[in-house]
């Protein structure tokens, strides 16, 4: 009644007048990144741009500047570690581990090391040779196809922007100076330290024209509780400083100078959200059984190593997905020792509930300089996965006796990305068994009954998902990359994104094929892509018989509170129903009505007018 009462306001206040000089009320969209709802007036931040011109700099007075340089670096690495220990006692471990990235960039010597050389070649002055450096290395990441590898050329930005400030003797954002509390933050984009300082001050919302849900700003917004929009194109020229807002993420929508009754009507809505809220909190404890008895796990996808505090502190059943990845984008690979301790410690701080541990998935979107792998026409179908892997054997073996070193406890299932057929997958075995024989050599304990599974991500691993059950312990949907080459997709071309469907008859198909064949065979199934975590799926998702859900952890709660209001029997009915439609409109148009009918009186607002557009 709220959402549909609003609704009806905001289309009446566009159309009139509002405020004193008779402007409009004006309603952006983006992308959601931090739920939640904040009423505030306007800081607009412009943002601290560096013009840093061609120079021409002697030898002697360079090498002056690149002492200077050097300093203002080593200054930076001091301020990133303050900065991460202050948010590692004031906000979380989780968090703080987002500065170990930046530290590491600080130390990455394609960029400092880097822009010296090149300083020195060109003989042009070491700030325009830094800038010019750190441009090339943005582009780079900002042309990546992988969504989460893109965000970290905002990352390169805030490491490079700190470094040039130290080094010329400027501040980088004036306006974050005084008391900003219930301000709504609006920017081109910010940095995760500029969030730190800003959480402190208790901002009410936040507002930018780029970014996405994995940026580590859209983290911090999260974990600081600040309702958060990114992706808001030009909102900085329509907005002006003390101009009222409201950031309502839970539908997304920006609203600027709206009038008096819709300001007190999202301030009634500010409050149901806060009460809804704390019902979540009330199921962390729970268990995540359907209305007529059918357990289904729910664990997290996790990257950082920190993250497995949230295991415990969301109530979830384990980890299904630890992406590796992260552990192998440094200047030097991690030994067998390194990786075993970071195991190590993510089985001890969650057991008894297990983890499943990616071998990894490197190459294609997520390629790193430490393979001489030559550039490809498709890396998406070339060198990437369990492939790279079995090309660079001996660093596909360290990996997994750092796994199995790690396994004494007996909670570590190993997961191998991107096999596509019974070849690939005897090979990968091949290479576990070889490790395994090397650690019984040297006396190594370590859990000789560990769990295989694969990630089903490739059409031809569903196909003859039968085949690949008998090989395997589990199976674990990763439904990014299924849908992208099943549907010939890419879901980051604004062109063709259109076409990126998880309801499309042909992902469904598969998904139930998987299920069966896994079920038939006796091992179980889980999900681990973007689509496990949306709520909007949930029916569908238990309708299919799926064991477990590998979710972000900001989802678990209401994936969990879906779960025990719904019956297994009614979402298996309804599922069935959806393979007599061979349109992916009508599939979509199934879901959507019985999504209003059994979670309008579950999830916050859900199926009110406008509401879930």
């Amino acid at each position: 009644m709220m959402r549909r009462r609003l609704w009806k306001l905001l289309r009446i206040s566009s159309k009139t007048s509002s405020g004193k000089e008779s402007r409009r009320v004006k309603v952006f969209r983006g992308i959601p990144s931090s739920s939640g709802i904040a009423i505030g007036h306007a800081l607009p931040l412009k943002g601290t741009g560096f013009n840093i011109k061609r120079a021409h700099a002697g030898e002697k007075e360079l090498e002056e500047q690149i002492v200077l340089f050097q300093k203002a670096v080593e200054k930076t690495k001091r301020e990133l570690k303050k900065i991460k220990n202050t948010v590692r006692h004031e906000i979380g471990i989780e968090e703080s581990a987002i500065f170990d990235a930046h530290i590491l960039l600080v130390n990455d010597p394609n960029l400092v090391e880097k822009a010296i050389k090149n300083a020195r070649e060109e003989s042009v002055s070491i700030d325009y040779a830094f800038t010019e450096t750190l441009n090339s290395l943005v582009q780079i990441f900002e042309n990546m196809p992988d969504e989460y590898l893109k965000e970290r050329a905002n990352d390169l930005l805030d490491v490079g922007k700190r470094i040039l400030k130290n080094y010329l003797g400027i501040q980088m954002a004036p306006e974050l100076a005084g008391d900003h509390t219930d301000l709504i933050i609006i920017a081109h984009n910010i940095s995760p330290s500029d969030m730190v300082e800003l959480g402190k001050k208790r901002i009410g919302g936040l507002v930018t024209e780029v970014g996405g849900t994995t940026s580590h700003a859209a983290i911090m917004a999260r974990s600081l509780e600040v309702p958060a929009i990114v992706g808001v194109s030009n909102i900085l020229s329509e907005v002006r400083p003390d101009d009222l807002i409201i950031v309502d993420s839970n539908s997304n929508r920006v609203i600027i100078d709206p009038d008096e009754e819709t300001v007190k009507a999202y301030q009634t809505l500010r409050r149901e959200y806060v009460r809804y809220i704390k019902s979540l909190e009330k199921l962390r404890n729970e268990e995540a059984v359907t209305r007529d008895g059918k357990r289904i796990k729910l664990e997290i996808n996790m990257e950082l190593v920190n993250e497995a505090d949230l295991v415990n502190s969301y109530g979830a059943d384990g980890v299904g997905l630890f992406r590796t990845e992260y552990l192998f984008m440094r200047n030097i690979l991690p030994t067998e020792e390194e990786q075993a301790e970071t195991y190590q410690y993510i089985s001890q701080i969650i057991y008894p509930k297990e983890v499943v541990i990616r071998t990894a998935d490197l190459g294609g979107d997520k390629f790193i300089s430490h393979f001489e792998v030559p550039k490809e026409m498709n890396p998406f179908l070339g060198l990437r996965g369990i492939r790279l892997c079995l090309e660079y054997k001996d660093f596909f073996k360290t990996q997994l006796k750092a796994i199995l070193r790690a396994s004494k406890l007996k909670n570590i299932r190993i997961m191998f990305p991107m096999i596509s057929g019974v070849d690939e997958l005897r090979q990968a075995k091949a290479v576990l068994g070889e490790a395994m024989d090397e650690l019984k050599e040297r006396g190594t304990e370590f859990d000789e009954e560990i769990k295989v599974g694969i990630m089903i991500e490739i059409p031809s691993a569903a196909v003859i998902s039968d085949i690949l059950a008998t090989e395997v312990d589990f199976f674990s949907i990763g439904t990014n990359d299924l849908i992208q080459y099943t549907l010939a997709v890419d879901r980051v071309n604004e062109k063709i994104s259109y076409l990126y469907n998880p309801i499309h008859p042909a992902i469904l198909r598969l998904i139930k094929m998987t299920v069966n064949n896994g079920h038939q065979n006796g091992i179980p199934v889980a999900m681990c892509g973007q689509m496990a975590g949306m709520a909007e799926y949930a029916l569908l998702l238990i309708g299919m018989d799926l064991d477990t859900l590998s979710v972000a952890p900001s989802n678990l709660l209401e994936m969990k509170k879906i779960i025990r209001a719904v019956e297994y029997d009614k979402c298996k009915q309804i599922v069935q129903s959806s393979f007599q439609f061979n349109d992916v409109h009508l599939i979509s148009d199934h879901f959507q009505r019985y999504n209003k009918e059994y979670l309008s009186g579950i999830l916050f607002n859900y199926g009110k007018e406008g509401a879930n557009e």
